[in-house]
């Protein structure tokens, strides 16, 4: 009973992690189910309704229950310690923004039980599809009001950092003084305040709309459903560094730790927070280039989203630098944080492509989308909160995590990254990446013949990713070579100093050996035909068609 009526931020901290870990199981669960939808062509494990049911509620839970409160719940712990504070500013409301996060989960998932089952527009809820048209039944209507309940929960949590932050702070603890974490969530909670408000118009409009017989979003009532997109995305993307500055200043704690240096350039990573908490409210309509956007303001979005490029750079060259010529520890909390730098910029590269209008036209509703987004948010937040996790065990629950053998998953972290690395292409199977696959859509294209150049490419990518992993689990094993003591790299000597003897690599194991044959056994597989001198004039339709010899024939063929 004292956890339920607590106002203690520690525990406070504790039930959101907790809660919000719970959530991240349902909606991984969730995702399994769709996955399992599209594992082949014709696939009929869920129907279309079900399918859509569970593509809005993953993404909600995504968002809405596992992200943002997760982070909440490490700075509700953090936050008051690391400013000298005794509690959060207002300790009542602290606990209210709980169990309104928790109320509003309990609204979303209780929703298919609904009549008609759970919404099915989509974790974005566009209009048309979230009208009574197309939309029958109340479980839109609850997705609208579990968002207003997290939406609330959320402000008023937000609220309650600004004035802790604010007014709490130790004597002496200035500004250019108080950690990296502390400045990420100062940004995280202001822009909370300015977006979450706009959501909750939008939702409101789109609930009257739905049981007022109003006609803001409906076109045949003179409405304008485009109006909803601008509503949605001036928080949505916010929302965006929302979830991924905190997780920033996570990677900004654990990385000096473990370089046993000070952070690289204090100022300029607290100066970037604030400059990409200020862009990032200037780049909504980056999310709306298909819409029919006059040209000048796309182009307007389009150099605020590649701006906003330029602070996230300066971010990740200083821990870089934080990492040059330092003693690392390979701790598994130091392998989350370099595999966040990894695959968040493999995400952050792709954004920029997103952001030139012309080529979003080319790959708006394609996979290249749904993998930009997962890299990151998956490959960037989930990454971040597992670093904060380990890092901050101890300190969170009084034990350490080798008790639980949690230790020993440091060296399969690093095969985890490298499948993350091709999860575009092996997870979106025999397809092009830019294919358009209805997002609402489970049936995907009828299942196309087998080719052999195919499936030799699939193995080569399975192969080459196996190499990869190896050589990196090899790496780590020379490294750790002092039983379980963590594995150091030590500095080298200047080049120019006598070293006595030049030592002898050690060669690679069989097994590593087997692979790369097997990979170069799958590259020649891959390579031409030799064409003859009589066959050399024979047409080839897919090619002069405008087709791919590995795709299959163009638009054009017959």
């Amino acid at each position: 009973m004292s956890w339920i009526t607590t106002t203690d931020h520690k525990r406070i901290g504790i039930l959101y992690i907790c809660t919000s870990l719970v959530f991240f199981a349902a909606g991984g669960i969730l995702a399994l189910l769709m996955r399992a939808q599209l594992a082949q062509a014709n696939e009929h494990f869920i129907t279309k309704q079900s399918y859509n049911e569970l593509f809005t509620i993953h993404g909600t839970t995504m968002i809405f229950l596992v992200v943002v409160p997760i982070f909440a719940g490490f700075a509700n712990f953090l936050v008051p310690l690391m400013i000298g504070a005794r509690d959060v500013a207002f300790p009542r409301l602290n606990a209210l923004s709980y169990w309104l996060f928790v109320f509003g989960g309990l609204v979303l998932y209780l929703s298919f039980f609904a009549k008609y089952g759970a919404s099915r527009s989509g974790w974005y809820g566009y209009p048309p599809l979230s009208a009574n048209m197309f939309s029958l039944g109340h479980g839109q209507d609850l997705w609208i009001l579990s968002l207003h309940l997290l939406s609330l929960g959320s402000l008023i949590g937000a609220i309650n950092f600004l004035a802790t932050i604010h007014n709490m702070r130790a004597p002496g603890m200035s500004w250019m003084r108080i950690p990296l974490f502390v400045w990420s969530i100062e940004i995280y909670s202001a822009l909370l305040v300015l977006v979450l408000p706009v959501l909750s118009v939008g939702l409101t409009l789109l609930l009257l709309d739905r049981q007022a017989g109003t006609h803001f979003f409906e076109p045949q009532g003179g409405g304008n459903a485009i109006l909803y997109q601008h509503f949605f995305w001036f928080f949505g993307h916010p929302e965006v560094y929302v979830m991924i500055l905190p997780a920033m200043g996570i990677i900004s704690e654990v990385i000096p730790v473990f370089s046993r240096k000070p952070i690289f350039g204090y100022k300029a990573i607290a100066f970037s927070t604030v400059a990409i908490g200020f862009y990032s409210m200037l780049v909504w309509a980056h999310h709306m280039f298909s819409v029919g956007l006059p040209n000048f303001l796309n182009v307007f979005f389009m150099l605020s989203s590649m701006v906003i490029a330029v602070p996230t750079g300066v971010k990740i060259f200083n821990w870089l630098a934080t990492t040059w010529r330092g003693n690392l520890i390979f701790d598994t909390a130091m392998l989350w944080a370099l595999g966040f730098i990894a695959v968040f910029t493999i995400g952050g590269l792709s954004g920029i492509f997103l952001a030139a209008f012309p080529v979003d036209w080319q790959v708006t509703d394609t996979y290249y989308v749904v993998a930009h987004m997962h890299y990151v948010l998956f490959g960037g937040s989930v990454f971040g909160i597992f670093a904060g996790l380990y890092y901050w065990w101890p300190k969170i629950f009084g034990r350490p995590l080798r008790w639980l053998g949690v230790r020993n998953l440091r060296r399969p972290l690093l095969l985890v990254a490298q499948d993350l690395r091709t999860h575009a292409r092996r997870t979106f199977g025999e397809g092009p990446l830019l294919a358009r696959v209805p997002r609402l859509q489970p049936d995907l294209l009828p299942a196309a013949p087998a080719r052999a150049p195919r499936h030799a490419a699939t193995r080569l990518y399975v192969l080459r990713a196996r190499a990869l992993a190896d050589l990196q689990l090899d790496f780590v094993d020379r490294l750790g070579r002092h039983g379980d003591r963590p594995a150091r790299v030590r500095r080298q000597r200047r080049p120019d100093v006598a070293q006595g003897p030049a030592r002898r690599e050690r060669p690679l194991a069989r097994g590593h050996a087997g692979v790369v044959h097997d990979l170069a056994a799958a590259a020649a597989q891959l390579r031409p035909p030799a064409v003859h001198h009589e066959r050399a004039a024979a047409p080839r339709p897919a090619a002069a068609l405008g087709g791919d010899p590995w795709l299959g024939p163009g638009p054009g063929s017959a």
